[in-house]
């Protein structure tokens, strides 16, 4: 019985990791930026939830562990934002981009458990801009994920 239980909860945690294939850079569009969002472990905090991301009010990709996704963005300012499910209880959480025609930038999200005096467990993420060397070697063992049309 143990052994099936551990083969359950191994499957179920294989299955919250991103599954499309490896990196692949995205080609470069006229007149845009190339916006990465990769999300680091599968084994973190969050690991069963999707992470939402939305570019100026409007749904861009989902992300799950391991996973990247990217968007072309025309030169100018931008929003980026994270969402989780209602369950989280977590808001939303905006960083302003600055981006121009032909860059190309990679943000990284990080999901930690923290747990405090009391032996509470609670969620602690950041997303940052990761210099493009740094960028492009932790996206390269990541899967991709489709972004909206």
């Amino acid at each position: 019985m143990l052994r099936i239980a551990v083969l359950l909860v191994c499957l179920m945690a294989a299955a919250c990791s991103a599954t499309g294939p490896l990196f692949v850079p995205a080609a470069p569009v006229d007149g845009k930026a190339i916006v990465y969002v990769y999300r680091m472990n599968k084994d973190d905090g969050l690991a069963a939830r999707d992470a939402y991301f939305y570019v100026d009010d409007r749904h861009a990709f989902d992300l799950r562990p391991n996973g990247y996704s990217y968007i072309a963005l025309a030169p100018g300012e931008h929003n980026l934002r994270l969402e989780w499910a209602w369950d989280v209880l977590a808001p939303p959480f905006t960083i302003p981009l600055t981006v121009r025609a032909g860059e190309t930038h990679y943000y990284r999200l990080v999901v930690l458990a923290v747990n405090d005096d009391e032996n509470t467990t609670s969620w602690r993420w950041s997303v940052r801009d990761d210099a493009p060397d740094a960028g492009m070697r932790e996206i390269s063992t990541k899967h991709f994920q489709a972004p909206d049309k």
